[in-house]
């Protein structure tokens, strides 16, 4: 996933296989979710400033909740749900990384998700997921949550020990509006790029959303849209496949930032996402 990633946005332009967009680009990297044999990093927003890096690619984020499946087996208690599910140590950790990020003049490119498949969570997929929502997360949309008609909730904040898995549970661990309220990181909406993930058609060159991407929706102001369907790039061992996702998406956003800031040095990183988002193609505001 990882080399699919940074080969779509910074591939070199070598004659073999295929080409970044920021072929010129060095690369850095840092492990912000464990797996077997790459253990997480103590604090990868300082590893990513410590490396100089002038834009940070993150092609991850935590899955709308509750999951279909767990450990492979059916979630007993998964049903659909109309807002993202967030947990109180989470969205501070989001905004103390993104704070970071952007104190250091770092351009930041978030995938928005893939769970508007019918078997995810296609309700909740109305925005992005994880660090590209913390922007939305301000005292007139947290208020929200506490609505009767939960179809206007955006997002709901529970305790940290809440179990994301089961529903049920939720009511019960909703922190009080008085806790959240003032919580606003509508600062941050200048700072960062969450990315969609489009659809071409190969015959016609109709563009649409692609069936497993969430949506921009009340995140439009910092959102945009890329191909992320069957993107050919790097896979280890020296090979190349096709994947798809908004994971496969939001690369070329971050390899486009990566030749502007190398176009432009003097330009910040906000003044860049703006150039970014102010001249792309306004296709569907959804």
């Amino acid at each position: 996933h990882g080399t699919h990633v940074m080969g779509a946005a910074a591939a070199a332009r070598n004659g073999v296989g295929m080409i970044g967009v920021a072929y010129d680009a060095s690369i850095a990297h840092t492990v912000a979710i464990p797996n077997p044999g790459y253990p997480a990093s103590k604090d990868w927003t300082q590893d990513l400033v410590s490396s100089e890096v002038s834009v940070m690619n993150g092609s991850f984020g935590p899955r709308a909740r509750p999951w279909p499946l767990i450990d492979g087996s059916r979630n007993p208690n998964y049903s659909l749900v109309n807002f993202q599910m967030l947990h109180q140590g989470q969205v501070m950790d989001y905004g103390t990384q993104v704070q970071t990020l952007a104190n250091a003049d770092i351009v930041m490119v978030f995938s928005a998700g893939n769970q508007r498949d019918d078997r995810l969570q296609p309700l909740a997929a109305k925005v992005p997921e994880g660090h590209g929502l913390l922007p939305l997360i301000t005292p007139a949309n947290t208020a929200l949550g506490y609505t009767s008609n939960s179809a206007d909730a955006i997002y709901r904040i529970y305790t940290n020990s809440t179990d994301a898995r089961n529903p049920t549970t939720w009511s019960s661990n909703q922190l009080p509006l008085s806790q959240v309220q003032a919580l606003d990181y509508s600062s941050l909406a200048g700072t960062l790029i969450a990315v969609s993930a489009a659809d071409i058609n190969a015959t016609t060159n109709a563009v649409t959303l692609a069936y497993f991407s969430n949506r921009c929706g009340a995140a439009a102001d910092w959102c945009m849209t890329a191909p992320g369907v069957d993107i050919y790039s790097t896979v280890p061992m020296n090979k190349y496949d096709e994947m798809s996702g908004t994971s496969m998406a939001a690369p070329l956003v971050a390899g486009g930032a990566a030749v502007l800031r190398q176009a432009f040095p003097y330009m910040t990183a906000r003044q860049i996402i703006e150039v970014l988002l102010t001249t792309a193609t306004e296709i569907d505001n959804s």
